[in-house]
């Protein structure tokens, strides 16, 4: 389990309290490939919003979950038991090239455990594999998600700066009924990120194979 923070323990203490004042909290799904920023977002909302993150790494930690937030297959359980205004699902989008990217700075459990897992055999410098495995991914999620009334696609973009993020603050407060913790603060710490920095993600690139999809808010 990741270091627990402050805004970890304020927001179990602060689901427990609200719970007991018998008032809704929403429960948050995330999915995308490794390295897109999932654990940004995570840190996010629980530094701005009393919510319930469903298939936190906390939670489910096994590839063979059909909840695991890196699956890279859909299961009908979503659309059964989480397409429904209980829950937000979220699909993060990192362009392939930003993807790459990182990848190459902290490929994580990417290679040697998750795609062995998974029977898939890419290697480290194939980028054109690995732009491949990107695009199924994609498509894959994008397909079977696009119909859920409740689903939303961020763009890794949306976390870049200031305004971005308290639009996307905004938005979430204006659409759902989300328990927010005040004004929109941006996370010091980033929960099982040791080495988060923001400034490795700017780069000059107005690349975005589904933009249709994942317009900044």
């Amino acid at each position: 389990m990741a270091k627990i923070n402050f805004d970890y323990i304020r927001n179990k203490l602060g689901i427990l309290f609200f719970k007991l004042k018998k008032k809704k909290i929403l429960k948050i799904l995330i999915f995308c490939p490794q390295r897109t920023f999932s654990n940004y977002l995570e840190s996010f909302l629980l530094k701005n919003f009393y919510v319930e993150v469903v298939n936190s790494t906390d939670n489910i930690k096994n590839y063979d979950n059909p909840l695991h937030k890196h699956s890279i297959s859909t299961n009908p359980i979503l659309n059964e038991k989480f397409n429904n205004n209980n829950y937000i699902i979220f699909l993060l989008y990192k362009n392939s090239s930003y993807w790459i990217d990182s990848l190459n700075r902290n490929d994580q459990d990417f290679f040697d455990q998750f795609l062995e897992f998974h029977k898939i055999k890419i290697k480290r410098d194939d980028r054109s594999a690995l732009i491949k495995y990107h695009k199924n991914w994609y498509e894959t999620w994008i397909y079977y998600l696009k119909t859920f009334s409740n689903v939303e696609f961020i763009n890794h973009k949306q976390t870049f700066d200031l305004s971005n993020n308290l639009s996307l603050f905004n938005y979430l407060n204006s659409k759902y009924p989300i328990i927010s913790k005040g004004k929109m603060k941006l996370p010091k710490n980033i929960r099982r990120s040791n080495s988060f920095n923001i400034n490795n993600y700017k780069k000059n690139t107005n690349f975005d194979e589904y933009s249709k999809f994942f317009k900044i808010i």
